[in-house]
């Protein structure tokens, strides 16, 4: 079972969290513990990703750095600049899911029509229960009476 932090890079490489053999005590205890968050600051070229990645490794932390997401971004800019979509088929798409929506809509308000029906149905069935059932008191009443 993959966790929260799936894939997180430590001293032993990529690993995977192990939700599966670990008790209820053991995930309050790593919740509770007391996490290290440090934050470099610095001018450029002056050695911050350079610290970063030794303390990341001597302590055994994460290193999250917005250049890997930049550089993610960037890369994605790139390609979409470079091979744009084609504009037809985001038509078709928007019109495909436009469809999807609209029967699926029409499926909820048939579902519910449905539902309605059934209700009433149950509910004139359990007035004409209650009527005979009535119906059938007087009738016992009145030979009593008599």
């Amino acid at each position: 079972m993959k966790g929260p932090f799936y894939n997180l890079m430590s001293r032993e490489g990529s690993r995977e969290d192990d939700f599966v053999s670990c008790t209820t005590s053991d995930l309050i205890d790593s919740a509770n513990a007391e996490l290290i968050k440090v934050l470099i600051l610095g001018k450029p070229r002056s050695g911050k990703t350079t610290l970063a990645k030794a303390l990341s490794e001597k302590l055994d932390l994460v290193r999250i750095s917005p250049d890997l997401w930049l550089e993610t971004i960037f890369a994605k800019v790139k390609e979409i600049e470079e091979n744009p979509p084609d504009p037809t088929e985001s038509e078709e798409e928007e019109d495909r899911v436009a469809a999807e929506a609209e029967a699926a809509a029409a499926e909820k308000a048939a579902e519910e029509e449905a539902k309605a029906e059934e209700d009433r149905l149950a509910a004139e069935a359990k007035a004409e229960e209650e009527k005979e059932g009535k119906g059938e008191d007087d009738a016992a009443k009145s030979g009593d009476e008599e």
